[in-house]
């Protein structure tokens, strides 16, 4: 508003404030903690427990990085192939993990989120997970998105895909460079 006694240069023009810090998203498939584990002469589920240690540094250091939404694979379907009781035991890791770690997410102002299936984990793990996820819905810091062990999830849309043909179109013109820098027609 115009004060009678000021000018139009003189009015304080209030500057946007405009947030230019990226917010990256980074996803990180968990592979190799069994493996790293025996290379060591430790039981695989040392390694597993090794991975959710790295999982809790990451969690940390993520933010200061720029990212703003981490995605973690925690067991592929492919996995499900392994004994019963390894599956069961990363299951009691990721249980242990929401038990442990949802007070270390709100202090740390993590939103942590569960996507995928949950139908097919134990109701315990179910409840932790709706309970963790409640307790620090207000995160605004960094969003985890875990991916929890679940059966094929992923698989019968990406072998769906994959079973595509692709017939390209004789009538449209692409362009490409050789490695020579020509450019050269091609087929799209």
């Amino acid at each position: 508003m115009l004060m009678p006694h000021q000018t139009v240069r003189q009015i304080p023009i209030a500057q946007p404030t405009v947030d230019y810090t990226p917010r990256l998203h980074v996803a990180i498939i968990s592979d190799g903690n069994g493996r790293w584990a025996t290379s060591k002469g430790l039981p695989r589920s040392a390694g597993h427990r090794a991975g959710a240690e790295t999982v809790r540094r990451v969690v940390t250091v993520a933010p200061r990085m720029g990212i703003h939404t981490l995605t973690l694979f925690a067991l592929s379907s492919a996995n499900w192939k392994r004994p019963d009781v390894e599956v069961q035991g990363i299951l009691r890791l990721l249980h242990e993990y929401l038990l442990t770690e949802t007070t270390h997410c709100i202090d740390e102002g993590v939103r942590l989120s569960i996507i995928g299936r949950r139908d097919r984990l134990p109701a315990t793990l179910r409840q932790a997970v709706a309970d963790s996820e409640a307790a620090t819905a207000k995160g605004t810091r960094l969003h985890l998105r875990l991916i929890p062990p679940a059966k094929p999830s992923i698989m019968p849309p990406a072998v769906s895909i994959r079973s595509l043909s692709f017939r390209p179109n004789p009538s449209a013109t692409c362009w490409q460079r050789s490695s020579a820098g020509v450019r050269q027609k091609s087929i799209c």
